[in-house]
């Protein structure tokens, strides 16, 4: 079905920007890209896995034709949709990572690094560091927000099985969640071997959608980000699974804080006067911290 779009070969490259579900999505639907996989690198341990993760880091791996995207463009788009701060450091889950595989791709990323906090102003946290090995992720975190629409992977012609190899998957996730724009489409629908009724599906979500993969949250106002939460809240959820949440912040006193969710997203009001922000894809585990140090704790949710 997808035909010709899987006898392709490329170069790879290797980034670990936060949640890896929010980069598969990124890469995927970038013109250039052959197919994506999330999973974890940059650790010691031997067959690592979501709950055992030991040393590792989430990443996303890229296949991707150097003659139609550059190694340098990857990287434009890796500074520019951090799912944390490039400026403080994390757990090794989520800390923001490029893992160089040649000499080539080493000097690239260490140049880009200097130019961006040179533009920034700020001394980054990111390490570059040589790829090693790379352990793929169990099948429910490839193409999580395709896997939402399960109608599309069958009608695709796709299984859960090849969602990491397939670079229909890698296109239609990227889609789905609003990366790639309608044009780019249209131009690459003749290669994708998809039915009338599955592309204007995809269209739907495209025009829905578009922009959302990254909003500019690093640098934006507390007041940006309120109206990003609140538009959140209000809007209906492309995916099917907007929430409204309350939930129970700890740092050394209790404090009751809101969150809004999208997808499973989840920010953290610390106060009345600012809004710290920080996406948290949220998997079954236990609680996550807010950037501002708060531990978050469910304890009730209803539909918007």
């Amino acid at each position: 079905m997808p035909g010709q779009l899987e006898e392709t070969k490329g170069k790879r490259a290797t980034f670990g920007m936060g949640c890896f579900w929010a980069g598969d999505s990124l890469f995927g639907a970038l013109p250039g890209v052959i197919r994506t996989c999330v999973g974890y690198a940059g650790g010691t341990k031997e067959s690592p896995a979501y709950k055992n993760i030991g040393d590792h880091t989430e990443v996303v791996s890229i296949e991707y034709d150097p003659e139609l995207v550059s190694y340098t463009h990857l990287l434009s788009l890796f500074w520019s949709n951090h799912e944390y701060s490039l400026t403080r450091k994390i757990k090794r889950q989520y800390m923001s990572l490029i893992l160089y595989h040649d000499e080539e791709q080493r000097l690239l990323a260490e140049k880009s690094r200097e130019q961006e906090q040179r533009k920034r102003g700020e001394v980054f946290v990111t390490e570059i560091k040589k790829f090693a090995k790379f352990h793929p992720a169990e099948d429910y975190h490839q193409k999580y927000r395709l896997q939402n629409h399960p109608w599309l992977i069958e009608t695709s012609g796709l299984t859960t099985e090849i969602l990491c190899t397939s670079p229909l998957a890698a296109k239609l996730n990227g889609y789905i969640a609003g990366a790639g724009t309608i044009d780019q489409f249209e131009r690459e629908l003749p290669n994708l071997g998809l039915t009338e009724k599955s592309a204007q599906y995809i269209t739907k979500y495209i025009s829905e959608n578009q922009g959302s993969v990254a909003e500019p949250l690093d640098h934006a106002t507390g007041l940006e980000k309120r109206e990003m939460l609140a538009r959140l809240a209000g809007n209906d959820d492309p995916y099917n699974m907007t929430i409204k949440r309350r939930a129970i912040s700890t740092k050394e006193d209790p404090n009751i804080v809101y969150s809004a969710f999208e997808s499973r997203i989840m920010g953290c009001i610390c106060d009345e006067d600012s809004l710290h922000v920080n996406w948290m894809w949220l998997h079954q585990g236990p609680p996550r911290r807010c950037e501002c140090g708060h531990w978050f704790k469910l304890v009730e949710k209803a539909p918007i």
